[in-house]
């Protein structure tokens, strides 16, 4: 509903991040509006980071809006220096997919680390994007080997997170 609980904010960030996996770009965001609205009004600057990091990966990959990438850069790059490390992973994998997309080679593969670190910690909720986003990076250098290695990796991952949704992509 229209909570300003900072509980309410967490709900409607998980609620966003599964808009995103749906493509239901409206939706998240409203949610991303809301959860913003809350984290501002609520001082949660981490759930503000987060949301300002969901609100960049909506404007880059909804509306074609470059600007979303530095939102993303932005925000995971706050979030990493007051060592945040609430389910980054998927902050980190979609930096991983939007790097990848711009050609940003060099910089996909250091949030790739980044997302590679988060799974051995147990975070893998963007380790299966970053992995196919790796693919795609691999692919356009000519790498068929590599890209075939992160699919796999990919494939890995959906398994251990017993993720469907990820088996499928």
């Amino acid at each position: 509903g229209e909570s300003t609980h900072p509980i309410a904010n967490s709900v409607r960030n998980w609620l966003c991040v599964i808009n995103i996996w749906q493509g239901s770009w409206q939706a998240a965001e409203a949610n991303v509006t809301h959860g913003i609205r809350i984290a501002e009004n609520t001082r949660g600057l981490l759930m503000l980071a987060a949301c300002r990091c969901m609100a960049g990966y909506i404007k880059w990959r909804a509306m074609s809006d470059k600007s979303g990438l530095t939102q993303m850069r932005e925000a995971v790059t706050w979030m990493e220096s007051r060592n945040g490390a609430f389910h980054t992973s998927l902050h980190y994998g979609w930096l991983v997919e939007a790097c990848v997309a711009e050609g940003h080679f060099q910089e996909a593969r250091r949030h790739m680390a980044r997302v590679l670190s988060r799974a051995r910690q147990g975070d893998r909720l963007g380790e299966a994007a970053g992995c196919r986003a790796m693919a795609r990076a691999s692919v356009l250098v000519a790498d068929d080997e590599g890209a075939l290695r992160w699919l796999a990796r990919a494939d890995n991952s959906a398994q251990l997170r017993r993720s469907a949704r990820e088996a499928a992509l």
